[in-house]
């Protein structure tokens, strides 16, 4: 659902003198920007990984906030040096789903040049009080080891 903010009142006087109310633009304005508020996705976590060039652990991602909704899980990746011979990578985003683990996984990277990239955005409900997490499977071969960066971002999107 789109909200629509009510016209900024600008020139409008904040309160109503004898009741020392807000006026009724005002009221219009705030109450819109609460609702328009509540229905857009806010950025509850994120990620900034550099020049990785190892597996990464079931992490959690650090929320303030922990309540049952959808999450929209972003991520771009993109090797940041290649391997000597090969290498993959490959992110993968979990959350506990009415009481059970679910994971889901983008393709594995194969393909050994800085220009390898790979981005995606996933849906996941979360039961309330659960982590929302993320590992990444690397492997690399040859005298030179791959490096990758990751990027990623948590939107609560429905709560």
């Amino acid at each position: 659902m789109a909200v629509t903010l009510a016209p900024f009142p600008l020139r409008t006087p904040v309160t109503d003198d004898p009741s020392r109310m807000l006026s009724r633009p005002w009221v219009a304005w705030v109450t819109d920007l609460v609702l328009k508020v509540d229905h857009d996705p806010t950025v509850v976590s994120s990620v900034s990984l550099t020049t990785q060039a190892a597996s990464i652990a079931a992490t959690t991602f650090v929320r303030d906030l922990s309540p049952e909704g959808l999450y929209r899980i972003s991520y771009f990746t993109r090797i940041t040096r290649a391997a000597t011979t090969s290498s993959s990578v490959t992110v993968a985003m979990g959350a506990v789903n009415g009481g059970v683990t679910v994971s889901l996984a983008g393709a594995a990277m194969t393909g050994n040049t800085t220009s390898t990239v790979q981005s995606g955005s996933v849906h996941v409900q979360s039961d309330a009080g659960t982590a929302l997490t993320y590992t990444v499977t690397y492997a690399s071969s040859g005298g030179t080891t791959m490096q990758y960066g990751l990027w990623m971002s948590v939107e609560r999107v429905v709560t």
